[in-house]
C-alpha cells in the first residue's frame, strides 16, 4: 500500500480517484511441489447477485521470489486470457446456463472457478462466435438468428484476434496488472525457489466513500491489524487469530505459512497463509529438503 503502486495503477486508469477500499488482497507462497491450480474468474461471470464490483477493477500481484532460470512451465507462475474481459458481456451469454451455446453449470460463487477442461474445449467455440460477429459488422457475413442475443453490445476492438491463453514470464520486482474479469490459473512449481506474491486490488472510490462508515470500517480494521474481506456489505473483516497465535508461539521474527485444519480454516487459508515451514516439517517427521 504504497505511494509508488499507486502512481503506477493511476497510470493504468487514467484517473487517481482509486483505491485499495478493502485494503490488501492476500499473499500466495508457492514451493516446490505445488500442482497446477485450476481456471478460476475472481468475479462471477454468469451473475452480479455476488460480485462486490460489477465495473472494472484492476488486481495487481507484485513478483516477490520466482525462479527467473528455470523452465518458464516450472516456475508456478500465472497462465491468462488476455482481452477477455472486453467480451465479458458477450461471454455472459454464450456461456450462461440458461440459453447458452455452451453451458457453464450454474453457480453464483465469487471468484467462480470453471468445470476442469471446461474453458479448453469451449474457447475456440467462443472464438467462433466473435469472428462471426465481427464478419456481420463488417457486411462479410450475413445476420442469422445466433448472433441475434448480442448485437446490441459492442464489439470493442478494430480486428478480432483469437483469445487464448499465455503464460506470463516475470521476475522478482515485477508488478502484474490484469483485470479481475481475467480468466487465470497458476502452473505447477517444480523449483526449489518459490513462486511469492502479494496481492492488492484497486477499484475506483465511489462518490459517497471519503468519511462514510465504509471508510471508517475500513480504516479501524486495518487498525487493528484484521483481513478485510471483499464483501458487498463490507462486514467482511475478519481478526487474523490464526496468525497472531503462531506468531506468539513461535516468535516475531519468523516467516510462516499456514496450514488450514478444517473447512473454516481452509477458507481462511486462501487469503492469508501463515506458518513456520521448519516447524511444520518437523511436526509431520520430515526432511525440509
Amino acid at each position: 500500500m504504497t505511494k509508488e503502486t499507486f502512481d503506477r495503477h493511476k497510470l493504468l486508469y487514467g484517473t487517481d480517484n482509486i483505491g485499495q477500499i478493502y485494503g490488501p488482497k492476500k499473499y500466495t507462497i508457492r514451493m516446490k511441489g505445488g500442482l497446477q491450480t485450476n481456471p478460476i474468474l475472481d468475479v462471477n461471470l454468469i451473475s452480479d447477485f455476488n460480485n462486490v464490483c460489477t465495473g472494472e477493477k484492476i488486481i495487481s500481484s507484485l513478483v516477490v521470489s520466482i525462479d527467473s532460470s528455470a523452465r518458464l512451465a516450472d516456475t508456478g507462475t500465472w497462465c491468462v486470457i488476455p482481452r477477455f474481459h472486453l467480451y465479458r458481456h458477450h461471454a455472459r451469454i454464450f456461456f450462461n446456463f440458461i440459453g447458452g451455446s455452451c453451458k457453464l453449470p450454474l453457480d453464483l460463487s465469487t471468484p467462480m472457478r470453471f468445470p476442469e477442461g471446461f474453458l479448453d474445449e469451449n474457447l475456440p467455440k467462443f472464438n467462433e462466435l466473435l469472428r462471426e460477429l465481427y464478419a456481420v459488422r463488417s457486411k462479410k457475413l450475413k445476420l442469422d438468428k445466433d448472433h441475434k442475443p448480442y448485437m446490441k453490445l459492442e464489439l470493442p476492438e478494430e480486428q478480432f484476434v483469437d483469445l487464448k491463453w499465455e503464460t506470463i514470464f516475470v521476475e522478482a520486482g515485477d508488478l502484474f496488472c490484469r483485470s479481475h474479469w481475467i480468466p487465470h490459473f497458476e502452473l505447477a512449481c517444480n523449483s526449489h525457489i518459490p513462486f511469492i506474491t502479494y496481492q492488492v486490488g484497486y477499484y475506483e472510490i465511489p462518490k459517497d466513500f471519503l468519511g462514510s462508515y465504509k471508510q471508517r470500517r475500513l480504516m479501524t480494521a486495518l487498525n487493528l491489524g484484521y483481513t478485510m474481506e471483499e464483501d458487498r456489505e463490507w462486514e467482511g473483516a475478519r481478526n487474523n487469530t490464526c496468525e497472531r497465535s503462531h506468531r506468539k508461539r513461535i516468535g516475531d521474527n519468523s516467516m510462516f505459512f499456514y496450514i488450514p485444519e478444517n473447512d473454516e480454516e481452509l477458507e481462511f487459508a486462501f487469503r492469508v497463509q501463515c506458518i513456520d515451514a521448519e516447524l511444520m516439517f518437523t511436526e509431520l517427521n520430515m526432511d525440509p529438503e
